[in-house]
């Protein structure tokens, strides 16, 4: 199926970011993607703690520690992304496979 503009938009894989994070916080789930969403903001706000502590240091052994906390934190937010937006693509494809099982029992 071929988009031309001004065509309703059918398939779930035509919305937009924000339209398929909303539908991530309904549903059974919606603690769950709450709980991560927190979490990914709350590891970057200690991670810019962490690189403004580095910063600032003293000693360099507090340096170091403070910019291995720093790379954790950063890893730890890319992974809570990768998660939440698995989620994210989960849900579009159930939509899709929704989608076509009603077409299917036209």
């Amino acid at each position: 199926m071929c988009y031309r503009p001004g065509m309703k938009h059918s398939s779930p894989f035509r919305r937009g970011l924000r339209a398929d994070m909303a539908r991530g916080f309904q549903g059974p789930n919606r603690g769950l993607m709450i709980l991560i969403f927190v979490a990914i903001l709350v590891v970057f706000v200690l991670g810019v703690l962490c690189l403004v502590g580095m910063l600032d240091a003293d000693g360099t052994r507090s340096q170091i520690l403070l910019g291995v906390f720093f790379l954790a934190c950063l890893f730890t937010v890319g992974l809570l992304k990768m998660g939440y937006f698995q989620r994210l693509d989960r849900l579009a494809i159930l939509d899709a496979l929704e989608e076509i099982r009603d077409r299917q029992k036209r």
